[in-house]
């Protein structure tokens, strides 16, 4: 009863409409995922209004604002589009994105296994939706799609978002050219080391929290952002926004299992 009282008192149904856009929101989890957490409904609701979800509206507004913005690239004859990362992943989503966001380019667009028989010098574009780290990235791209490319091609990762430390990554690291329409820069998307929304004792418990949903041993991908896809979390958000059903000890060492506030699908 206490938490439907303070749900309303706080208005909380206005960030659970938010929330309501991804697909894997489970209604009323608002409070049960707060309580777990031991920090005040004032420091949860600022997670909740920084948290932001890009809804399929959305995704089609920026890809089509990029090409408007690059228009020279995606105009060209020898220009291609092709998804990025494995099939069934977020590659392929954004893909289809593009086909209904930039029609106009659907002409370009092609299958993985078309590349190697594409003209010299053509210019191919592979989207995604975030390049976080930039490691997995630079992994797939040494891994797989240099496999097929030519050294006449000249290719490019088109990614909805990147972090300044991603973008970089890639650069260095591959014969790939990197871009993004969202820029996730540390002071307004990194909230770890520094952040305009939290001040240094919520960021230090924030901290704590997601560093207690961390396996030992485990690669971290995780950035500090609180982002959301429609259709899934990446890796490089919180752990406490998406970590479901992750076991954990709490401070008195007892094993729970966390309850996320936007479970990860993939």
């Amino acid at each position: 009863m206490m938490g439907e009282i303070t749900f309303r008192l706080l208005h909380l149904k206005q960030f659970e409409q938010k929330l309501r856009a991804y697909h894997g929101y489970r209604r009323d989890s608002i409070v049960r995922w707060k309580r777990q957490m031991g920090i005040s409904w004032d420091t949860a609701t600022k997670v909740l209004a920084q948290l932001k979800i890009i809804d399929g509206t959305e995704i089609r507004q920026m890809l089509k604002q990029f090409t408007v913005e690059n228009k020279d690239l995606f105009s060209s004859k020898d220009c291609f589009i092709c998804k990025f990362g494995r099939p069934g992943k977020s590659g392929e989503i954004l893909l289809y994105e593009f086909k209904h966001g930039c029609p106009e380019y659907s002409r370009c667009i092609i299958e993985a296994w078309e590349i190697p028989s594409l003209p010299e010098k053509s210019r191919i574009v592979f989207v995604d939706d975030l390049v976080g780290t930039g490691a997995q990235s630079v992994e797939y791209i040494d891994g797989t799609l240099n496999l097929f490319l030519n050294a006449s091609h000249e290719a490019y990762l088109l990614s909805l978002c990147g972090t300044p430390q991603g973008i970089t990554h890639v650069r260095a690291n591959t014969n790939f050219t990197p871009m993004c329409c969202l820029l996730l820069d540390e002071d307004h998307y990194q909230h770890y080391r520094r952040s305009e929304v939290f001040n240094d004792k919520e960021r230090l418990m924030i901290n704590h929290i997601n560093d207690m949903l961390k396996a030992k041993g485990e690669k971290s991908f995780d950035k500090g952002l609180l982002l959301a896809f429609y259709y899934s979390v990446p890796n490089n958000t919180m752990p406490f926004i998406w970590k479901d059903d992750f076991q954990y000890a709490d401070e008195s060492g007892k094993l729970k299992k966390w309850y996320a506030l936007l479970p990860r699908r993939y």
